[in-house]
């Protein structure tokens, strides 16, 4: 009479003649995949779907072709800068001295030092950019697929949630406008990425013009508010070497106005202008790249299902 289960758990296995234990229970067989996954099971796997893995390579590739095909061409327009830097007045020196804090209070600088990060982030800032988005009436262009040019409006789509000025700005900042400055040679590159080499020249001499301008007018509105100021404490004060060194002080404002109405590359001085791109010289769409990643994508996609198809007609087995 067999034992029941009732008598095989009362009763534990006893050692046999040969010391080993007597199991009544079912084993399990170990599964095959604990053995892992050889180099000889890759090789194997890779000739026996040799056509999938091909096949699905060519359809990767085919895929990166035609990215490479419709995709539209986006070309970048650069100018090369160097920025400006004013050199300290002759006989400073003293009135840094003497005068101090009323140059500080006139917004005066007795250095004569300008700091370059000022143009470069006067460019790069926000108001800025804006500015120059809405004089050219860029946000059609920016945002083309949201905008009915026929309507002359915002597409339905979008019309109760139109983009605003601050998403024309981060686009612009992130997407379009690029700025690289080497603290080593000073040079500053301006870079303007568009679907149109021309319009993206055009942008990128515009910047420039633009903040030259903005700086220089600035430049002149703070002298002339310098020497009302100044001629205010004039009137002020009876002692001579007091007068003479307020004079010192206006005579520097009007070298800066005289300055900044010759000098029309006030904050950058260009040193190669921006000019459109041949139509065949786009940086965007990368053929040979994107065939590559298309014909490797497509390989890992094939080897995978390969790989998984070869473990798992190994464990039916």
């Amino acid at each position: 009479m067999a034992p029941t289960d009732e008598d095989k758990l009362s009763n534990p296995p006893q050692a046999d003649s040969r010391g080993a234990d007597v199991d009544y229970f079912i084993r399990i067989p170990a599964s095959k995949s604990a053995e892992g996954i050889r180099a000889q099971d890759i090789a194997v796997a890779i000739f026996q779907y040799r056509f999938l893995i091909g096949i699905l390579a060519a359809v990767g590739l085919v895929l990166g072709g035609l990215v490479v095909f419709l995709a539209e061409p986006v070309y970048r327009a650069e100018v090369l800068l160097v920025t400006v830097e004013d050199e300290p007045g002759a006989g400073l020196g003293d009135l840094a001295g003497q005068l101090g804090g009323l140059a500080q209070i006139a917004g005066i600088d007795l250095d004569g030092k300008s700091n370059v990060w000022v143009p470069i982030s006067m460019l790069k800032s926000r108001a800025f950019s804006e500015q120059f988005i809405e004089d050219n009436n860029l946000m059609p262009i920016i945002f083309s697929d949201e905008w009915d040019a026929e309507e002359n409006a915002w597409s339905e789509k979008v019309k109760d949630d139109p983009p605003s000025l601050w998403d024309a700005y981060k686009v612009f900042d992130e997407d379009i406008r690029g700025i690289d400055w080497n603290s080593t040679t000073q040079l500053v590159v301006l870079s303007i990425k568009w679907r149109d080499p021309e319009v993206a020249a055009v942008w990128a001499n515009d910047l420039i013009k633009r903040i030259n301008e903005r700086l220089r007018q600035q430049v002149i509105d703070e002298a002339n508010k310098s020497i009302g100021y100044l001629k205010n404490e004039l009137e002020k004060t009876n002692v001579v070497g007091l007068q003479q060194a307020i004079y010192r002080l206006v005579e520097l404002q009007i070298e800066k106005i005289m300055l900044a109405n010759v000098r029309e590359e006030y904050a950058f001085k260009i040193i190669d202008p921006a000019v459109s791109a041949d139509r065949d010289d786009y940086i965007w769409p990368n053929a040979p790249l994107i065939l590559i990643v298309g014909l490797l994508g497509g390989f890992v996609i094939g080897f995978s299902i390969a790989l998984v198809r070869y473990v798992w007609n190994r464990e039916a087995l």
